[in-house]
Formats: structure tokens, sequence, C-alpha cells
């Protein structure tokens, strides 16, 4: 099971603003927060409904932002979830940003117990054949 939810953090600059947070869960593993590039006045924005109550035109924008971004990570974690994929709120959280061209480093991805042991296992005994 997992979750994608934004929250707003007041920034430390200006205690007026908020800057949104998109927070990452999957159980089994921590939480991971992304910060977003969107902020807005406190006064306008609603933890509860996760978006900016306000009815202005710069809020509007800014919510169909939120929710436009929050949809594209959801189909993304439907995917792999469709696949039986095994993956990490952070993998999720950088899954943007590779398909923006950023290649993904194989030790940015969180691995599982299991897949740890077989690396290692695998790792040590290519370093026993080297050594012979």
């Amino acid at each position: 099971m997992y979750s994608i939810n934004i929250k707003g953090k007041v920034t430390s600059k200006d205690k007026k603003l908020v800057k949104q947070e998109m927070i990452f869960f999957q159980t089994g593993y921590n939480r991971v927060s992304k910060v977003l590039n969107i902020t807005g006045p406190i006064k306008d924005w609603d933890n509860a409904s996760q978006s900016f109550i306000s009815k202005s035109s710069d809020a509007i924008k800014k919510n169909k932002m939120l929710l436009d971004l929050k949809l594209k990570y959801q189909k993304i974690a439907e995917e792999w979830e469709e696949e039986g994929r095994k993956w990490s709120p952070a993998e999720l959280a950088l899954s943007l940003d590779k398909k923006k061209g950023k290649e993904m480093k194989e030790e940015d991805r969180s691995l599982s117990v299991s897949q740890m042991i077989d690396y290692l296992i695998k790792k040590f005994s290519e370093k026993e054949k080297k050594e012979k």
C-alpha cells in the first residue's frame, strides 16, 4: 500500500508563505519528501484538502499544477504495481526526474533485504574468484 500526499510548510524566509512538499509513503519503507517549487500565502492553504482554498486565478492555477503532479506520480506507482515491480518511495520521488532525461543511478534505488543479500553474495563470490 502506498500514498502520495501534499503538505504545506511555512517558509523559513517569510512566515506568511507556505511551500509545498510532496510526501511519498509505502508500507515497509520510510516516508520520502520532495520539496515542490510552488508557494503561496499560508492563509490560503488547507492541509486537510491539500489545496489552496482561495478562488483567485493564481490559486486555481497552483491547485491544478499540484493535482497534475500528484496524478503523474500516482500513474507511475500504479504501473509499477501492475507490473509487480518492487519499488521504494525514494525511487518514485526520483521517477519524474529520470523521465526528464536523467538516468537513475543504481545506488539511488532502494533494495529489499533479500536483494541486498543476493547482491553481496555475488560481489564476494566475484572478489574471491579474482583473488585466486
